[in-house]
Order: C-alpha cells, then sequence, then structure tokens
C-alpha cells in the first residue's frame, strides 16, 4: 500500500491511497472474519463501529473488486458476489 495524500474534513482523516487487488482482498477477507465470528459487542470492541457498519465496509471493497477487477484475474468468490447483485 502506498499512501499518496490526505486532508482533513471536520472530525475525519481522509486518505488517498493506492491498494493492490490482493491488499484489499485480505482486508475484505477480514472484515468478513470478525463479521462471522465475533458478536455486535466484541465487533465495536475490535473496530469501534458496528456490525451494519462493518458489514458495508466489507461490502464497499467487495464492490469495487467485482467492479475494477479483470474477469480473469478476478478471484470466483467475487465472480459469484457479482452475479448475486
Amino acid at each position: 500500500m502506498e499512501y499518496i495524500d490526505c486532508k482533513e474534513i471536520s472530525y475525519c482523516t481522509l486518505f488517498l491511497l493506492e491498494a493492490s487487488q490482493d491488499e484489499l482482498g485480505v482486508y475484505e477477507s477480514c472484515m468478513k472474519y470478525v463479521l462471522k465470528h465475533c458478536d455486535d459487542d466484541a465487533i465495536y470492541e475490535i473496530t469501534g463501529c458496528t456490525r451494519g457498519e462493518l458489514g458495508a465496509f466489507a461490502g464497499d471493497i467487495r464492490n469495487i473488486l467485482s467492479t475494477h477487477v479483470r474477469d480473469e484475474l478476478l478471484p470466483d468468490e467475487y465472480k459469484r458476489f457479482d452475479e448475486q447483485s
């Protein structure tokens, strides 16, 4: 992952990063693991967000991968996700 830039907006810092397909896949897999194996209290303790928020973040990554990665490079699990949408 490479840092490109950041800016502060209100209470939040937004980062512009360059990340590989593999890096995004790892992040999404970690989020799926937490969602599957942790209750709501543990999710909040680990991540600082709700189950719904974490699910939305994971969904955003899945959408990015399934939309922008060439079909021949896209793992099957994301192809199935794309077909279900």
